[in-house]
């Protein structure tokens, strides 16, 4: 079994080699991995832009997403595409990723690796 450290490594190096972004091992982790659906608000984190800068500026954070949406759901593609957006908008400021070709085996290295894990969904729509 792999210690958290081990975990998180391979997440990382998982996350550097897919994206080409250099996260770190020592910064705290936040990550969102499931389907891409209104609901679950995976862009919530990003509604206060300037709040998320002061935090990362007293201690740094990055986020690494993954997921799919249903070929059907417009609103999921779009979140999607909203992520990107973030990170051209941030990507001098804080690191984020998106991990494409979202499976079982990447959502096991996501909630082995990450620090905390962001569950942000409306009501009454939580597991």
């Amino acid at each position: 079994m792999e210690s958290a450290v081990e975990c998180k490594k391979n997440l990382i190096d998982q996350a550097n080699k897919k994206t080409g972004v250099v996260m770190d091992y020592d910064t705290l982790t936040i990550g969102f991995s499931r389907r891409m659906t209104s609901y679950k608000r995976p862009t919530l984190i990003f509604s206060d832009l300037e709040m998320l800068r002061k935090i990362n500026k007293r201690g740094k954070v990055q986020l690494i997403f993954a997921g799919k949406a249903h070929p059907h759901d417009e609103a999921g593609k779009q979140i999607i595409r909203d992520i990107f957006k973030i990170i051209k908008i941030l990507c001098n400021e804080i690191k984020i990723v998106f991990l494409e070709n979202y499976d079982m085996d990447l959502a096991s290295k996501m909630v082995d690796g990450v620090d905390v894990w962001l569950n942000t969904p409306s009501r009454p729509y939580e597991a």
